[in-house]
């Protein structure tokens, strides 16, 4: 089911009262604008009770594994040259996406669109970088020694990763 409600006014809050019936790992986020790919997003994880847990153990070959939501989420967002306002904009208008922040004449170069791996277009927005749980980094930032996200595990254990894709859908 999906939470839907009116906008909740400024210097506000509200609170969600639900029963998580389903365990797994969701997400929420904006659906106002491009604020989802502007970073307003986050994981919901909804553990299983022990005996469910070992009840999947029994069932498979997978054995022990450690679940610790809060340090093995990984969650991906794209990192664009531009605000997401102005990619969405230059998108939808049908201007499509340039190397220039002016609006573009004969001369301008658009950027490539993303495709996979067999040629197939996979994006209209080139791909530029990305955040994991956001943290990344650019050789054309100046940052280049900014922190990335830090997964530690030890040899011969299992380990459960979570995994969020909220990457821009333009």
């Amino acid at each position: 089911e999906h939470v839907t409600q009116c906008g909740a006014a400024p210097q506000s809050s509200f609170r969600y009262i639900f029963q998580a019936l389903n365990t797994g790992t969701y997400w929420y986020h904006s659906h106002t604008g491009a604020q989802r790919t502007d970073g307003l997003f986050g994981s919901l994880v909804i553990k299983e009770t022990p005996d469910l847990i070992a009840k999947a153990e029994n069932q498979t070959d997978v054995g022990d594994f450690i679940d610790q939501p809060d340090k093995y989420t990984l969650s991906f967002l794209d990192w664009q040259v531009k605000s997401s306002d102005d990619v969405f904009t230059e998108l939808e208008s049908g201007v499509r996406f340039y190397d220039s922040f002016q609006v573009p004449n004969s001369d301008a170069i658009r950027y490539p669109t993303t495709t996979s791996q067999d040629g197939a277009e996979v994006g209209p927005v080139s791909y530029w970088s990305g955040l994991i749980n956001g943290k990344g980094r650019h050789e054309s930032v100046n940052y280049i020694q900014s922190r990335l996200s830090i997964f530690t595990v030890s040899p011969g254990k299992q380990y459960r990763f979570r995994l969020v894709g909220a990457q821009g859908l333009f």
